[in-house]
């Protein structure tokens, strides 16, 4: 009876549909990350239509940046940060293979469309005896569509 469930369960998953983008933003150019948010929203809804999707992306900007905030306030795009009580973040999400630890601003980000719902979202900060996989940490979320 419980393999059966699993079973059924599992195909339930597998019939449903959604996009997944992901994007890196210019490091330098003020002018080519605005453009890029206003290109990603254009090209997201052309692709997914009404379907749902994920955008994930080093946006080099934080919840302030004029790029963030036109993704975060198109009605349309969620972030996952702001849809959970408790996000963990005890840090920022670049470290410069540890030559920033300090710096709190968050510049990697995900983003949801409906009908999906955030369970959590986080930072991970883990090292391997004090190396770093990247010059950023991952960012973690649970979402559930």
């Amino acid at each position: 009876m419980l393999r059966n469930y699993f079973l059924t369960t599992l195909r339930q998953l597998w019939k449903k549909k959604f996009y997944f983008f992901n994007v890196h933003y210019d490091h330098q150019g003020v002018q080519a990350r605005r453009e890029s948010s206003l290109l990603m929203l254009k090209k997201i809804k052309e692709i997914a239509g009404n379907e749902p999707a994920v955008f994930t992306g080093d946006l080099n900007g934080s919840h302030e940046s004029e790029w963030y905030q036109s993704l975060s306030n198109s009605g349309w795009l969620k972030d996952a940060y702001k849809q959970v009580t408790h996000p963990y973040a005890n840090n920022g999400s670049f470290n410069g293979f540890g030559a920033t630890l300090h710096r709190t601003e968050i510049i990697d980000h995900i983003f949801v469309t409906a009908p999906f719902t955030v369970k959590k979202w986080g930072i991970l900060t883990d090292t391997y005896h004090g190396k770093f996989p990247s010059d950023h940490y991952p960012i973690l979320t649970v979402i559930a569509l």
